[in-house]
Formats: C-alpha cells, sequence, structure tokens
C-alpha cells in the first residue's frame, strides 16, 4: 500500500471515528492501523488487540488523514492477523457474512431466522433484518446503453429498488443490461470483516462475471460497491475497473436526466431527509442526492451524522449491538434535533443495510433515491 508508514500521529483519525465515540474500549484507528502496523513490520509482532473487531471499516479516518494513510485497511490486516483468535462459532459466521451472495441463495430471509439459532451463531437479536424481496426481472437487450450493477443486497432483498432504477433510465430513453447475469459480490464484505484471501477471491470472481457481459458504463446502486469497485480493486486487489465509466446511479441522474424529467416531480415546499453513508462519503463526497432532491424543487434536509452504525454486517453481529446501538439511537436524536414540521415522510440513504437500520431506530421509511424517484412518478 501507498503512505503505510507516513503517519503524522495528529489524531485526526480518531477524531473522525464514530466507534471511539460510544465505545470507551476501542482502542482508535491509530493505535489499531499504523501503530500496529509499524510494530507488526518492524518487530514482527505477533500479538493483536481483540477490540479491531470492532472497526466498522467505514474508512472515515482515511477521508480524514492528511498523509492518505490507508488506515482503515492496515486495520483490516491486523483483522486477518486476529481472526485466527476468535471462537469456531464466531469464524463460521462471519465466513458466512463475508459471502452475502451465498446467504441470498437461500429460501427464507434473514428475517425468518429463529431467534435461538440466532442466539447459537452469534447474531444480535436487536437488528432489523431485510426480508426477501428478490429480483423478478432481467432484461437482455441486444446491444445496451449502459450497465446496472446489481449488488448481492439489492438482488435479494432490494428487487423494487433495482426495477425503478431501470424503470426510470427507460423513461430516459436508455437500454439497460443489469450484470452481472448471476449472484456477486464485490468483496466489500469480506475485506471488512478482515477476510482478505476470501475478498479477493470474491472480488475475482465478480470482475470474471463483469468481463462476460462488457458494457462501457456502469452504474450503481450501493456506495460501497462503488467504491470497492472502482478504487479498491485496483487498489488493494490487483483487479482492472470493469468498464470505462463507474458511478454511483444517483450521480448519473443528477448528471443526465433532461429538465422535463424533473417537470415532472413537482415537491415544492416538501423537507426531504438524505444520509449519505459513510462509504458514499469516502467514495464520491455529499451532495448529489441534495441535488437530485433540489432539483425535484424539495427541500434537501441532511440528517446531520457520521455513522448510523449498520456498517454493512457489523450491525448484525452480537458483539456489536451496543455500540450499532449507540450509533442508531444518535441518528434518532440527530432527527429529533432538527424538529422538523410536518415530520419527513421518508429519508434518502445510498445503502440497503444503512437503510434498515435507520428506520429502525427512526421510525422514517429509508429509501434508495431511485425507489423515492419511482414512487413520486408513479403514485398509489
Amino acid at each position: 500500500m501507498l503512505n503505510d508508514d507516513a503517519c503524522l500521529k495528529c489524531s485526526l483519525c480518531i477524531a473522525a471515528c464514530p466507534i471511539v465515540r460510544v465505545d470507551s474500549a476501542f482502542s482508535g484507528p491509530k493505535a489499531l492501523g499504523p501503530e500496529w502496523w509499524r510494530s507488526a513490520v518492524a518487530d514482527d509482532l505477533q500479538e493483536t488487540d481483540p477490540s479491531v473487531d470492532d472497526c466498522t471499516f467505514c474508512q472515515l479516518c482515511e477521508e480524514a488523514c492528511p498523509a492518505q494513510v490507508p488506515v482503515a485497511h492496515l486495520i483490516a490486516q491486523h483483522k486477518d492477523r486476529h481472526r485466527h483468535h476468535r471462537s469456531k462459532v464466531a469464524r463460521l459466521r462471519d465466513f458466512a457474512l463475508a459471502h452475502p451472495h451465498w446467504i441470498g441463495r437461500l429460501p427464507i430471509g434473514p428475517d425468518k431466522v429463529p431467534r435461538i439459532f440466532a442466539k447459537a451463531v452469534r447474531l444480535s437479536g436487536n437488528a432489523d433484518y431485510p426480508p426477501k424481496s428478490p429480483l423478478s426481472f432481467s432484461p437482455r437487450p441486444s446491444v445496451p446503453d449502459i450497465g446496472l450493477f446489481v449488488d448481492c443486497f439489492n438482488r435479494d432483498y432490494g428487487g423494487e429498488t433495482v426495477q425503478a432504477a431501470v424503470w426510470i433510465l427507460h423513461q430516459l430513453g436508455y437500454r439497460v443490461q443489469l450484470v452481472p447475469e448471476e449472484a456477486h459480490c464485490c468483496g466489500a464484505a469480506a475485506y471488512a470483516s478482515g477476510r482478505l484471501k476470501d475478498a479477493k477471491d470474491i472480488a475475482s470472481s465478480t470482475y470474471d462475471a463483469l468481463k462476460r457481459t462488457p458494457v462501457s458504463t456502469l452504474l450503481t446502486l450501493n456506495a460501497t460497491c462503488d467504491g470497492t469497485i472502482r478504487d479498491e480493486w485496483p487498489r488493494y486487489l490487483g483487479l482492472n475497473s470493469p468498464a470505462a465509466v463507474i458511478m454511483p446511479w444517483t450521480d448519473w441522474i443528477v448528471s443526465h436526466a433532461p429538465q422535463q424529467f424533473w417537470q415532472r416531480l413537482s415537491e415544492k415546499d416538501r423537507k426531504v431527509l438524505v444520509h449519505t453513508t459513510c462509504r458514499g462519503k469516502v467514495a464520491q463526497g455529499e451532495g448529489s442526492m441534495e441535488q437530485l432532491v433540489a432539483l425535484t424543487s424539495a427541500m434537501p434536509v441532511p440528517l446531520g451524522i457520521a455513522c448510523c452504525g449498520a456498517a454493512g454486517s457489523y450491525a448484525f453481529k452480537a458483539e456489536h449491538e451496543d455500540a450499532a446501538q449507540a450509533l442508531g439511537k444518535s441518528a434518532k436524536a440527530a432527527l429529533d434535533e432538527l424538529d422538523l414540521v410536518p415530520e419527513p415522510e421518508s429519508m434518502l440513504v445510498d445503502s440497503g443495510t444503512c437503510a434498515l437500520h435507520l428506520h429502525q431506530y427512526t421510525d422514517v421509511p429509508a429509501l434508495h433515491p431511485a425507489l423515492w424517484l419511482y414512487k413520486k412518478l408513479n403514485p398509489g
């Protein structure tokens, strides 16, 4: 990695870390990342810090670092070293959660798993789990204009979001190819849990699948997948980008939808909550969802939190219940502080698991921008 040993000890990463704020036992990104890495390399340190597993891999530490140290990715290496100290049950659970595209093939959704079984495999008893909502169609135009990356969450639990995204692109006159054709994962879940070899294997399989259906533009529906495919595949996993242009669906619509499209939407005087996820902030920065809302004549209202506590499968693990709950409650506190009148009818968010978590703690329906637009264009 570049800049591995460039840590200035400025502690800006600690100030940016959402877990430091809610867990006093967490050693923090500086200690778990660059400081541990220096000792591991220079002194062949074999010891690990058990609190490393509490890192969400949100990468806000990397965004804050003035020396561009890949703090979160050094922590992922630390996790990889530490995972052999976990219990067999935890390792089995982590292996399963690192392959979400396999879990999606099961006949029942995670929300139907008996709580007694969930407890036995160290799954959280507090988290909301997604119900099955699989993709039920697959357009295959002979010459597609655009490829839409169907991530493992939306393929199995967000079929309505995928259909909405495709419908809007069709309305704008574009031919859409869903890729990959089979269930695959970008590798982010495995990397975040420190399973680096699994992440490389999973990402390589997905890369091969994408090569079988080449497209010039690849739109994404999940901020984590977007950043992983465009930035982390070439930088950390040694894979080339699979398309000439990779960008979030939301950014593409804001840039390409004509004025006539936005004139069909009249949301004047409405206030719409917006939460850009951690990985969305790191990958593309904030602002695209706010722009989208503003183009409908509504007023975007940022929720104003760093991390909601979902962090992919982080909130599904029993040992993270307290931290995930504390961050979820901070989202509710932020909403209460906004004191919006009337109360918002929806919140836009660019991640399915974050949407679940935010809805659980705020009671505001959290939707992907594509689904929100679709519902506005097709009322009732």
